[in-house]
Parts: C-alpha cells; sequence; structure tokens
C-alpha cells in the first residue's frame, strides 16, 4: 500500500516540476547548456524511476566432527518493484542460494553450488519482526558439473530495534536537474532452518541437512529510492 501512494505522489511532484521547468525555460530564467545557445528551445523531458525491494539474507558455516570439513550456505529472500513513467512497473520475487563444502585437511573443494529461484509466495512482515521462505531450488555444483535438488526452509527474526535512514540528493547541470529521494528500515535478525540435499560429499545415497547452525551472518532491511530527472 505504501509503495502505491509513494508512485502516486512522486508522478504528481513529476508533474509540478515539469510544468515549472517549462516555464523557466521559456522566460529564459534556466540556461541551456554550455555550446548549445543556437539550439532550438524545446520542452522538458521528465523521467520518473521508482525502485522498491526487501531482502533477508543469512550465512551459515560450521565444522564437521573431524574439523576437516567446513560447510557454508548462503540464503538470500527477495522482493524487487520498479515502476517508470516510460515503461510501467513490474515486481519479482526470488531465492538465490549457495554451497560450499571443503575439505581443509586434503585442500579441495568438494561442492560450490548456486541456484536461483522465483515466482516464490513468501511475505516479509511490514515491520521486518520475521519472514519465512519454502522452496525447492535447483542448484548446480561446478564441481561434479551436474545439478543439486534441494528443499529449504529458512525463517529469520529480528533480534534488535527498527532503524530508518531517510535523505534526498540533487544534482545536475545548466540542462538537466535530478532529484533522488532514498527511504531505508532495517534490523538485526537472526535466521535459522533446513537445506536439504543429496549427500554426496558423505558417501553415495541420503540427504543431509546443510543448516544445523544458527546462522553467523543476517541482513533484514527494506529499501525504496525514487528517481526524478528534468532535462531539457
Amino acid at each position: 500500500m505504501r509503495t502505491s501512494r509513494t508512485i502516486a505522489s512522486w508522478v504528481s511532484l513529476a508533474r509540478v516540476w515539469s510544468t515549472a521547468w517549462l516555464g523557466l525555460s521559456l522566460a529564459g530564467i534556466v540556461a541551456l547548456p554550455a555550446g548549445a545557445s543556437g539550439a532550438t528551445k524545446t520542452d522538458p523531458q521528465v523521467q520518473f524511476d521508482f525502485q522498491a525491494g526487501e531482502d533477508a539474507a543469512a550465512s551459515f558455516d560450521w565444522y564437521d566432527e573431524s574439523g576437516c570439513i567446513l560447510v557454508n550456505v548462503f540464503v538470500s529472500a527477495s522482493e524487487e518493484q520498479r515502476f517508470s513513467l516510460q515503461q510501467g512497473g513490474t515486481k519479482r520475487r526470488f531465492v538465490d542460494v549457495g554451497i560450499s563444502v571443503t575439505d581443509l585437511c586434503q585442500g579441495m573443494l568438494l561442492v560450490n553450488a548456486f541456484g536461483e529461484a522465483e515466482n516464490l509466495e513468501f511475505e516479509f512482515d511490514p515491520w521486518l519482526r520475521s519472514c519465512s521462505v519454502v522452496a525447492k531450488v535447483t542448484l548446480f555444483d561446478y564441481m561434479a558439473s551436474d545439478f543439486i535438488d534441494v528443499d529449504i526452509q529458512v525463517n529469520w527474526s529480528a533480534v534488535g530495534k527498527l532503524n530508518h535512514e531517510e535523505y534526498t540528493v540533487r544534482g545536475g547541470d545548466a540542462g538537466s536537474l535530478s532529484i533522488q529521494h532514498v527511504n531505508d528500515f532495517w534490523r538485526d535478525a537472526q535466521a535459522t532452518g533446513t537445506i536439504c540435499g543429496p549427500a554426496r560429499e558423505v558417501g553415495s545415497g541420503g540427504l543431509i541437512n546443510y543448516i544445523p547452525v544458527v546462522s553467523s551472518w543476517t541482513t533484514f532491511d527494506k529499501s525504496s529510492m525514487e528517481t526524478l530527472t528534468f532535462t531539457r
């Protein structure tokens, strides 16, 4: 709901500024760019771009009982929204997963797999208190040149206060003006869950739970950025 209101308000602002910019141009108050004194005056061009997103990411690291096998898992759940006056809007939900398994005693990388799944149904709490993702993701293992199908279930829970930062940046030159507004929210969080897949690095057959520990690194944030650009 906040996104639609933001788009509407910035589109209205774009129209207001477009009219004002045209008035200044016709009145000769706004100078043409250097070297363009002989150019024909034209109506100002207005470009509006809106980007917003929510992201929950976590990294998990642990050793096996021997102390030789180091496993790292990275999971990121994201929602992206984009809108422009010229191209309209798009919305995308996706999960990225990476798994690496290293035998430190032998100095060998056993698994190096990455994959992404799109069009998933998951929702972020609007105040970044929690997020839960359940999905099946196909990874490509660059060590085995083969695919790994994994089932993931990861939950993020906030452990800190909601932080907020908002600012506006203006820039441009004699023939253009750019206004960029950024709005960021984030929390400290922790993640737990499971990623189950074939246990090839510990023998043939069976499954292994790649996440038996709490996350060692986590991000949990949402942000939006609106940019208005006027040129003539």
